[in-house]
């Protein structure tokens, strides 16, 4: 099949460091081409693929400090790009709301898959126009659903990694680990009370984003202030064997999580994750066998001496299992044929 992969701009494919769905389009990306398929993607120049490269700016954007006047027109002429295109392709695979626009333009298979909450008011406002209704679009999670069901779903199909490239660590560590964003729906002042409360040091890996707002300025001195943290700031590669080394991973998210890909990160290599009951986390999180789901900052310090009785092969197994590249790019496949051939 000949497959258009739309990506945004702000971030390169895959992505240098923070950046889980460009990792996602990566791999799907990536996975299709050794299936033999006539890939393009539409990313930014720095991005790297054996696919098809196809891009409007050499590197990119990011999202402090841009003028966001050179954004939007950059943005337009990547779209357009895509468009004089659009033709030539069988399956068009979109991973951006901007792309809606061009819909009532193309008389190819076109479909959505989304990374975010679909119930922030962008989302909400672009995915119940005609435009969108008439598409069909492929979910990360049925939680992702929720805020939208009556979207022509196809399917759901959950993200995968490359599970050899993850170490496995049998032995537990000592600390736990936050890894993610410092921002108010990730939820890391919970897991500053946790590690206190627990008397674990805890090894903050996380994106802070320029300027910095309020909350942020506040979380900063938090750790300065508590001698349990030890906030390294964000990861990339390195973030493989930090989870691997650690006791448990905390997801204190404070929001309806679609996916949230550090949770396989996590479990593949035998950590644990203790988690908020929200959103995707009782699909990938397996109670009592992968981890715990709890609802309050108490049940989440109380799970944190409950770890010591899970297994971590149990933790890796369930990626295996569920959650392996394999069957995502083979999943995503499926659901391509079947629309090429008129489904």
């Amino acid at each position: 099949m000949r497959i258009a992969e739309i990506s945004n701009i702000r971030e390169a494919v895959p992505p240098r460091k923070y950046g889980g769905t460009e990792y996602v389009i990566s791999a799907v990306t990536e996975g299709l081409v050794k299936k033999d398929h006539a890939v393009t993607l539409f990313a930014t120049g720095d991005s790297k693929t054996g696919a098809q490269l196809e891009s409007v700016c050499d590197q990119a954007l990011g999202f402090d400090d841009v003028n966001e006047t050179v954004a939007t027109l950059l943005l337009i002429r990547h779209l357009n790009n895509f468009a004089r295109q659009s033709e030539k392709f069988d399956i068009i695979h979109n991973h951006i709301l901007e792309t809606f626009a061009l819909v009532p333009y193309l008389n190819k298979s076109f479909v959505t898959t989304l990374h975010t909450d679909l119930s922030r008011p962008a989302e909400q406002a672009i995915l119940q126009t005609p435009e969108a209704q008439k598409t069909c679009f492929i979910s990360i999670s049925d939680a992702q659903r929720k805020s939208l069901p009556r979207l022509p779903y196809l399917r759901t199909i959950y993200h995968g990694i490359p599970i050899d490239e993850f170490p496995f660590r049998e032995e537990r560590g000592e600390y736990l680990v936050f890894l993610g964003r410092i921002t108010p729906e990730k939820g890391v002042e919970v897991a500053v009370e946790t590690a206190k409360q627990t008397g674990r040091k805890l090894i903050v890996a996380a994106k802070v984003d320029e300027p910095l707002s309020a909350y942020a300025k506040e979380m900063l001195k938090l750790f300065e202030e508590t001698p349990e943290v030890e906030f390294i700031g964000q990861v990339g590669e390195e973030k493989k064997e930090l989870l691997a080394n650690a006791y448990a991973m905390l997801m204190p998210i404070q929001w309806d999580e679609p996916f949230g890909l550090v949770v396989i990160e996590a479990l593949v290599t035998g950590t644990p994750v203790i988690a908020f009951r929200r959103g995707s986390m009782p699909e990938i999180i397996e109670e009592g066998k992968t981890g715990f789901l709890v609802t309050t900052t108490k049940e989440m310090i109380d799970a944190v001496n409950k770890v010591a009785t899970l297994d971590r092969k149990k933790c890796r197994e369930s990626v295996e299992q569920r959650f392996s590249l394999d069957q995502m790019v083979t999943s995503y496949e499926q659901v391509f044929t079947e629309l090429a051939r008129g489904y």
